[in-house]
């Protein structure tokens, strides 16, 4: 058996940071945090 690892790739602007007149979330940046932190999770 293996453990599924997940690679996150992204730039931030406009993919999980908005810009422009879309707002974000209010505990968008603590859900992206929590994921980010999990042992399966590596943010490139």
């Amino acid at each position: 058996m293996t453990d599924t690892k997940l690679l996150l790739c992204t730039d931030m602007d406009r993919t999980i940071i908005p810009n422009g007149f879309d707002p974000e979330p209010t505990d968008a940046r603590k859900h992206f945090s929590a994921f980010c932190g999990r042992n399966d999770v590596t943010l490139a």
